[in-house]
């Protein structure tokens, strides 16, 4: 391995460590949002189902 070798392997950790810790701090966020999307569904088809019953 010469030194570009070796630096090219390091700029790769440094920029997985980045996005590893983007993803940890963004997961919440996600989780959160494909919930949120799921109950807006659910509602919105619950709430038109009563509709319609009348």
């Amino acid at each position: 391995m010469n030194l570009r070798d070796i630096l090219y392997f390091v700029i790769a950790l440094i920029i997985a460590i980045i996005l590893t810790q983007v993803f940890i701090w963004m997961l919440p966020i996600v989780i959160l949002i494909i919930v949120t999307v799921i109950a807006y569904y659910f509602l919105k088809n619950w709430f038109d189902e009563k509709r319609y019953q009348y």
